[in-house]
């Protein structure tokens, strides 16, 4: 049978038992009914019928000739795999004439193209499904209008415009940045990129400061537990003013939990990620003196954060404690890690010494130790802790 792959050129060989068992006629009137049908099929030149040599009665095999695929089923008024290669790959096809922006354009249309060739092929087409071409359709819907997109949103109201409904987006999140990262070769490949957030726009800061406003001052230096400022309030501030020396961006909120808890003269930010516009914000209203540092995961994950955190802010900031340290097992790159590891050590944004670090990765095959949490409980109340 001419399946998924449309290149089968022998007969496909179907044991009758194991067909009427499937089809559930098994005896009966059903058992006749379906040996006369097989019969007419054969009389037909559609399928063979293989008997035993002396008992032409008994049905032991069907053979389906690859060539009369399509007659096969217009007999049984279904769909025949061909068809159904050819409607899939008509959906990618109609897509790749959709109007992508300018900056994806190109990128758009070829990755329609491939997927195009693949479903008629019958070769993966993950992320995308073969069984169900109208999910597939949605997908690449979805997909363009996230390219598309240049408003900050929550999830679930993005998810609201995209699907119409406000789960959806979570659900498919992960085939959809999938998607994204194919058509931009990596550059976006996670839905805070365009804009699309999980929590209310906020920054958890830790550390003394005082806050000045037009018209009053909000003096936080005697809280000792981070603080949560909201985006609105760090829209109306107009500087943000604090006795300590430096000012570290720390990736994951378990390790900036750890750093926070000593009286430092350091003031510590939370990124969780990529930064988000409230900590773009507070950046923004720090002393232009103020060093400014970032502590991430050594991954290419961790060092892409770090290309993102500089490029939104345009500021300076050092990385601390980004080296590839050597872990007991071996933590194998990822295709996507290997993507984003190459377009990495063509960016401006790294310093040579960073990009040593992602080289070492791309060598060995191997990210080492990259979570920051493994550093363990800092050694030190004051900088640098480790």
């Amino acid at each position: 049978m001419v399946g998924r792959t449309g290149q089968s050129a022998r007969f496909c060989r179907i044991p009758f038992l194991d067909l009427i068992r499937t089809a559930g006629c098994a005896d009966g009137e059903a058992l006749e009914l379906s040996r006369a049908a097989l019969t007419e099929l054969a009389n037909a030149g559609i399928v063979r019928l293989r008997h035993p040599r002396r008992d032409q009665a008994t049905i032991l095999t069907i053979e389906v000739d690859p060539s009369r695929e399509e007659d096969l089923f217009t007999i049984l008024d279904r769909e025949s795999p061909s068809d159904r290669r050819e409607q899939l790959a008509a959906i990618f096809s109609r897509a790749e004439e959709w109007g992508a922006p300018d900056r994806w354009r190109s990128h758009w249309k070829d990755t329609c193209s491939r997927f195009a060739h693949a479903a008629q092929s019958g070769r993966a087409l993950a992320p995308f499904s073969r069984a169900d071409p109208d999910y597939t359709a949605e997908l690449l819907r979805v997909s363009l209008e996230l390219l598309h997109w240049t408003r900050e949103s929550l999830v679930r109201f993005a998810s609201c415009q995209l699907f119409g409904n406000s789960k959806q987006l979570e659900q498919c999140r992960s085939s959809v940045e999938t998607i994204l990262s194919i058509v931009t070769e990596g550059e976006i490949h996670d839905l805070a990129q365009v804009g699309i957030l999980e929590n209310p726009r906020s920054c958890i800061l830790a550390g003394p400061v005082i806050m000045h406003f037009q018209d009053s001052s909000a003096d936080l230096q005697a809280l000792r537990g981070p603080i949560t400022l909201s985006m609105s309030d760090l829209g109306k501030c107009v500087r943000i003013e604090t006795p300590a020396t430096r000012f570290c961006t720390i990736e994951n909120p378990t390790t900036f939990h750890e750093l926070s808890k000593p009286r430092s003269d350091t003031l510590f930010a939370c990124s969780d990620g990529y930064a988000k516009p409230a900590l773009r914000e507070l950046i923004a209203r720090l002393d232009a003196i103020i060093e400014l540092y970032h502590f991430g995961d050594s991954d290419p994950a961790g060092f892409d954060i770090l290309r993102h955190l500089r490029c939104e802010t345009g500021r300076k900031i050092d990385s601390i404690h980004m080296t590839f340290r050597r872990s007991r097992t071996i933590e194998p790159l990822s295709p996507g890690d290997v993507v984003l590891a190459q377009r990495l050590l063509a960016s401006s944004d790294l310093t040579a010494e960073e990009k040593s670090v992602i080289q070492k990765m791309l060598e060995t095959d191997n990210k080492g130790d990259f979570e920051q949490e493994r550093l363990g409980l800092p050694r030190f109340d004051q900088w640098p802790f480790y």
